[in-house]
């Protein structure tokens, strides 16, 4: 076994909460840049002729940052909606509890069997 249930779960957990980070991270970007272009159409109307091209070329350079972190936000769109999702914090909340006890079991049965401490119970 490569992983041990609770770190599948831990990981879960860090990947919702990586997913809030990229995409807030890429959200706040993509609204600067949109934002941003607004105000080079006005410097393209009144950009000299001899400038056009290296503007050009800087706008250019924008959009296609633009577009890395619009990719990038869809990339995490999903699983940030998940994560935030009403319906889903006491899932989430419940995983959280899960790998207290999961790791309890696991810790458990990393001693040998004839060291383990018999504690009563059906199982």
């Amino acid at each position: 076994m490569e992983q041990k249930p609770s770190e599948v779960i831990e990981a879960f957990l860090a990947l919702i909460d990586q997913s809030h980070t990229e995409y807030n991270n890429s959200k706040g970007k993509v609204d600067y840049y949109n934002k941003h272009t607004y105000e080079l159409v006005h410097t393209l109307e009144d950009c000299p002729d001899e400038s056009l091209l290296e503007f050009a070329q800087q706008w250019r350079q924008e959009t296609q940052d633009r577009r890395k972190e619009r990719d990038n936000m869809a990339l995490w769109e999903s699983l940030h909606k998940f994560g935030g999702s009403e319906n889903n914090k006491p899932f989430l909340k419940r995983l959280k509890g899960l790998i207290t006890e999961q790791k309890r079991t696991e810790e458990y049965l990393e001693i040998p069997p004839e060291q383990r401490e018999f504690k009563g119970g059906t199982e």
